[in-house]
This record gives structure tokens, sequence and C-alpha cells, in this order.
């Protein structure tokens, strides 16, 4: 009832409570699945026939001044043609927090090219800005703790969607990443 109650309260108002979701899975809700779902959605029922306001984008209490104090719509089709937002969006390759994904790519391309392991590896240091050092620094959850995931993929090669999400992984401490994570890999802010 309780997980009733804070989806539905997410989907009528979009508060922030997602961010007290240790697993992470009420925010890909949030995040991906509410939005994908409700434009598929939209799309079944205008397919079967469903009217309803024909100019939501203009005239009074439209969508663009719910959205915004000072709209702009003629920036919606600015470069029209020539100018494709898929090229401006970030990918998210990784099954891991957003602030992991940069330094996650990086060394895993330094992991291949150097052919970097538990023998060779002295320290990693991971800079980060600020805001988001704050996010996956040393926390419970496994894909969002950046030394946990740093260590995975100097083990690995690479990191899977099982592995960033093992709760049990990341607590073995017989496992040898574990043991000198805390001392191998700070995140400079």
């Amino acid at each position: 009832m309780r997980h009733a109650l804070s989806y539905a309260a997410q989907q009528v108002s979009g508060v922030w409570s997602w961010v007290r979701d240790a697993e992470h899975i009420e925010k890909a809700f949030d995040f991906s699945g509410m939005g994908a779902r409700n434009g598929v959605t939209a799309a079944v029922m205008a397919q079967m026939g469903f009217s309803g306001v024909r100019d939501v984008l203009d005239g009074e209490h439209n969508v663009l001044i719910a959205l915004s104090t000072d709209p702009n719509p003629e920036e919606m089709v600015a470069g029209l043609g020539s100018r494709y937002f898929v090229t401006e969006t970030a990918i998210k390759p990784f099954s891991v927090g957003y602030p992991i994904q940069s330094p996650l790519d990086a060394f895993l391309k330094l992991h291949r090219e150097h052919g970097l392991s538990l023998d060779n590896v002295e320290r990693i240091v991971v800079s980060l800005p600020e805001d988001g050092a704050r996010v996956v620094n040393d926390r419970t959850m496994p894909d969002v703790n950046c030394q946990y995931i740093i260590a995975v993929a100097l083990l690995e090669g690479v990191v899977s969607f099982e592995d960033s999400h093992s709760y049990t992984r990341m607590k073995d401490r017989g496992c040898s990443m574990q043991k000198h994570a805390c001392n191998w890999w700070p995140i400079r802010r």
C-alpha cells in the first residue's frame, strides 16, 4: 500500500520523495518509465479516436505556459531539418548513476589501452564536479557508488547490469577490490 501511494503521488505531483528510494527503482519509473508509458498511452488513445484539446501548445492554459514562466515556442522549430536534438542529449550507456558515466567510460578506455589490473594499478583518482561527487561518493547503493563501480571495472574490464546492482558483491569484504577501495579510489571535487 505504501509503495502504491508513493507511485500515485509521483504521477499526480512529481514530488522529490524519489531521492529516498534506496534501490532507485521508483526514480527509474519517474524519470523514464512514466513518461514513456504516458506517451504510448496518449498515442493509443488518439489512435482509438479519443478527442481532446486541439491546440494544447497555444491559447489559454497551454502546456508551454505551464512549463515555463517565459516560454519561447519559436525554439520548437528553430533549425528544423538541420538541428537534431538527439545529438545534443546525454546518452547513458552504463547502468550506473549519471555522474559515473564519464569516469567509467574514461577508465574502461584506459583499461583497454593499458591492460590495467590489480597488479599494475597503485591508485585511481576520480575528479568530479562538486554536485556530481556528492551523488556518487562512497554511497550505499552499488549503482551510484563510484569507488565500487570503478573497482568492478578494474577487475572485470566491464561493468555488467548484475554487478552494478549487486549489494552482495559491493559488501563482500573478502573481495580484493573491497579491501583497498577506500584507500585507492578517492573522489576529488
